[in-house]
């Protein structure tokens, strides 16, 4: 979206791999997401700083060719549990060193959050007809159960502490459940890590699903709409502060599970028990 639909240059901070450059590794991506590389774009518009962003000196190297650019963070880890603080790590610590970069160089900060920080309900909070809205963050929902929704959580909060102590110029977007393209229909790479998929995966797997869970709102959020509405939504004022780009169409759990039906994908509903 930023290569076909945007002017300037585009500086890339991505991890070298084991055998792979951290331009070769933006290459192959690009290939297997749009069927070419872009090789032309590399060295003119399209720019690789090789690094971690939960590396501050790394970061730091790297400084701004002018004021005003944006820093899209679109980089995370989705894993819901892991072993140690990496999830932390990854959610958490890189965007406390990226929105010291954005302050040191006067930069905004384009946050790409989760609709998932509105976590569960517990003990009665929220209260159930509650409306969670843009400009809440907490309302007594409970975090602490996934260690994916707690980070997400933690990197918002530390954005809005830093809006306010410090003048950072930030737009957080919560999106939602990121499916395949509209386009066409393709996916992320690594689906066997979406948490999603693997819920659609366990009830084909077992062929059996609650029958509470069939009459659930669902919600998918094509990945072409989404970057198309973040790109958008980062050139608005800067009193605009964070957004909820989410699919105003929820289909219910259960015409999913009729489609895989469909499809082959034989899933029956279960009680509880």
């Amino acid at each position: 979206e930023l290569i076909e639909n945007n002017d300037g240059a585009i500086f890339c901070f991505v991890r070298p791999g084991k055998e792979q450059s951290g331009e070769q590794r933006l290459k192959a991506t690009l290939k297997y997401y749009f069927g070419y590389d872009y090789a032309w774009l590399f060295g003119s518009r399209i720019r690789v700083l090789e690094g971690d962003a939960t590396d501050p000196e790394a970061l730091a190297s790297f400084e701004a060719p002018h004021g005003g650019m944006t820093a899209i963070n679109c980089a995370a880890s989705v894993k819901h549990f892991a072993k140690g603080n990496e999830i932390d790590r990854i959610n958490v610590e890189s965007v406390k060193n990226l929105c010291a970069w954005c302050e040191h160089n006067n930069a905004r900060l384009v946050h790409i959050s989760t609709g998932s920080v509105m976590g569960c309900r517990e003990n009665g909070l929220p209260p159930a007809s509650y409306q969670f809205t843009e400009n809440i963050l907490y309302a007594g929902q409970e975090l602490d159960s996934n260690q994916y929704i707690h980070s997400k959580f933690m990197a918002e909060r530390h954005i809005y502490e830093e809006i306010m102590e410090r003048g950072l110029k930030a737009t957080v977007c919560r999106v939602g459940n990121l499916a395949p393209r509209a386009l066409d229909g393709e996916f992320q790479k690594n689906y066997k890590t979406n948490s999603y998929m693997n819920s659609l995966n366990a009830y084909q797997t077992i062929g059996l699903i609650n029958y509470d869970l069939l009459n659930e709102q669902t919600e998918f959020s094509p990945i072409d709409y989404v970057a198309k509405a973040v790109l958008k939504l980062a050139q608005t004022p800067d009193d605009c502060i964070c957004f909820q780009p989410l699919n105003p169409h929820r289909p219910l759990m259960g015409d999913v599970i009729r489609v895989m039906n469909e499809i082959g994908c034989t899933v029956r509903g279960a009680e509880d028990e």
